[in-house]
């Protein structure tokens, strides 16, 4: 898992408004285990089992927001040949529910992943499609708009096998055509990924006081699940461990017993980490593993716990830096 965390971590941002395919690009795609949400913010069917959430409104039909492209020029790029350029620019921050559009010399009909995320706990994602070098999508957020603080919106496109035809005969099969400081490769699997700041709010003072007070907020509930995980640890390494490896006929009653009462407060931690954003939502994995770890079932789960535990709470000492 230390690989993993620091490898999302090193996530490279521009920090401009609007940034180009010079930009230093984002790090690996690989995020902390979240559901499916669209740019209103609103999760998929398994995270709404986990959390409801009735004031997310409906997002803007996707027709309504490419129409703004119809008017503009193609933009000026370089060939594809010479690498992948992407220019993302965040728009209608004032209004709080902004639109992400860019530039790209991406085949037409590229299919890309739009998201927008913030420490406030937001999280949006919507599909957009390459259309005479543009593309866009949005508005991310909920009726009433973004909280105030700084957000990342990340624009990737997916690998060469969830595109059309008609892109993979111009990037390759798996995307060996495309080059540029843009293109990620992980084996075969190719993706191109970039990622800008952006603010909503009075301005960028404003929203950092704002990023300060959610931060320490966050780290609050990741400390507190942290210590409930701990107590979980402890039964499930002692008692727990005892009653599950027992012949006795009183002792495997009294560990179902046991099991029945604690994994529903491990699902409920984990439920708890699986709403916070990244990258809390770390505090999630071993959140997973203690599960297992209070059943009556044998296995390394209790290992897995205490070692995840030791590196997000490692993690954690980083993240008032």
């Amino acid at each position: 898992m230390k690989a993993a965390i620091h490898r999302v971590l090193a996530v490279a941002v521009a920090t401009s408004p609007l940034a180009c395919d010079e930009a230093a690009p984002s790090g690996s795609s690989t995020h902390a285990p979240r559901g499916a949400v669209d740019p209103a913010g609103k999760r998929s069917a398994a995270d709404d089992a986990a959390k409801k959430d009735s004031s997310v409104a409906a997002p803007e039909p996707a027709a309504n927001v490419t129409d703004r492209l119809a008017d503009l020029p193609p933009p000026k790029v370089a060939a594809l040949s010479k690498g992948v350029v992407l220019n993302i620019e965040v728009r209608d921050t004032d209004s709080r529910r902004p639109v992400v559009m860019g530039e790209t010399n991406l085949p037409e009909q590229t299919k890309v992943m739009v998201s927008v995320e913030g420490v406030q706990g937001f999280r949006g994602q919507a599909e957009a499609v390459v259309q005479s070098g543009r593309f866009a999508a949005g508005p991310f957020g909920p009726e009433d708009g973004l909280a105030d603080g700084t957000y990342d919106a990340e624009v990737m496109m997916p690998i060469p096998a969830v595109q059309p035809e008609s892109v993979r005969s111009l990037i390759g099969s798996d995307g060996e055509l495309l080059k540029g400081k843009l293109v990620h490769r992980d084996g075969t699997d190719t993706t191109v990924e970039m990622t800008v700041k952006f603010v909503v709010g009075k301005d960028a003072a404003s929203a950092a006081k704002a990023d300060v007070r959610t931060v320490a907020d966050q780290v609050k509930e990741v400390k507190a699940i942290e210590a409930e995980l701990q107590e979980l640890l402890k039964l499930g390494t002692g008692e727990l461990r005892r009653l599950r490896s027992s012949e006795d006929l009183d002792d495997l009653t009294q560990c179902g017993k046991l099991m029945r009462e604690k994994q529903p407060r491990a699902r409920a931690l984990r439920a708890r980490a699986m709403d916070l954003p990244f990258p809390y939502r770390l505090i999630a994995e071993p959140a997973t593993h203690m599960e297992l770890c209070v059943s009556c079932l044998e296995g390394d789960s209790c290992d897995l716990a205490k070692q995840t535990l030791r590196e997000v709470k490692a993690e954690m000492k980083t993240w008032g830096r």
